[in-house]
């Protein structure tokens, strides 16, 4: 199964294409051209930061956190940050179900009638579900804002032995947090031995994110390197976008250096010969590079670029 991840911008020109012109552009030329059969087409996923940036809802910035962690295990560090940022954001009335269900009635005041279908997978359904809807955004918020947290770096190499398990495990299990700002702070601690490189300048410039927006960025990079759990498999991801697929696929990499990178250090053998090896072996998915008339530009397959850095790894 290929699932189909629509960045904000995509989504956006998307929901405003007369007669869907865009989206019919694109799955044209993916089955004529690219090998997609219609079979293939089978599902638009949509994460929790996508259905946030789909209503252009920003979430809000914790405050500075004032308990120390000098002396605290891993574990307990883990918890405190977790519940700390978990009760910030269900506080938080633009996430309340109120302003959220606001923010939608905007938005689909702009979606044509006939890309209804596609707003009512990507907003409306997530609107409709019978959860408490702000509970289950603040749990994955908090999760982001663990695995982005800024350690001090002597806390940061005393978190390693539960940050490189917890970078396999999918939490919440419902709707995965990203790792991508992990493996961005692990690259920023080495950056300075990096920058005499001929490709430094490049991959320096490409993982330039905003501390506290580009959101959605960190779900495609995640799931175009990982893939998503459905049913015990990982499902490869289609990104469409109007991005540079080449910006992707530097993240994609460096994310999945991380991996093998943390696999090799895993010290639990159940972890590494059971869920560790489904995130390896996952071959990697697509990014599909378009125009605004929904032309595409490029495709890449991730798997070639995988499948390299897992012969350059020893």
């Amino acid at each position: 199964m290929n699932l189909f991840l629509l960045d904000t911008n995509f989504f956006r020109a998307a929901t405003k294409s007369p007669e869907n012109a865009l989206m019919r552009t694109v799955m044209s030329r993916l089955r004529s051209h690219y090998q997609l059969s219609v079979d293939e087409i089978t599902a638009i996923r949509v994460t929790p930061f996508g259905f946030l940036e789909c209503l252009g809802v920003i979430p809000p910035k914790p405050p500075e956190v004032t308990f120390s962690f000098e002396g605290k295990p891993p574990k307990e560090i883990y918890a405190e940050l977790i519940d700390f940022a978990r009760d910030f954001f269900s506080q938080q009335p633009t996430l309340g179900r109120a302003h959220l269900q606001k923010k939608h009635d905007e938005q689909q005041k702009y979606v044509v009638p006939e890309t209804e279908a596609l707003f009512e997978t990507c907003v409306t359904s997530i609107l409709e579900r019978e959860i408490d809807l702000t509970a289950a955004l603040s749990s994955f918020l908090a999760h982001d804002y663990f695995f982005k947290y800024r350690f001090p770096t002597e806390t940061f190499i005393r978190m390693l032995p539960m940050l490189i398990p917890a970078f396999f495990i999918d939490v919440p299990s419902e709707a995965p947090a990203s790792r991508f700002r992990l493996s961005k702070r692990l690259y920023e601690a080495i950056e300075g031995k990096l920058n005499s490189l001929p490709e430094y300048s490049e991959v320096s410039s490409s993982l330039k994110l905003k501390p506290w927006q580009d959101f959605l960025d960190t779900d495609i990079i995640q799931e175009i390197t990982f893939g998503y759990p459905i049913g015990g498999k990982r499902e490869r991801v289609i990104v469409l976008t109007f991005d540079s697929a080449d910006v992707l696929r530097q993240r994609a990499e460096l994310h999945r250096q991380t991996g093998l990178s943390f696999a090799k250090k895993c010290n639990s053998a159940d972890l590494r010969s059971g869920v560790i090896s489904k995130f390896l072996d996952h071959p990697g998915g697509y990014v599909v590079q378009c125009d605004a008339t929904g032309d595409i530009i490029r495709v890449i397959d991730l798997q070639v670029y995988f499948d390299r850095l897992a012969e350059m790894t020893p």
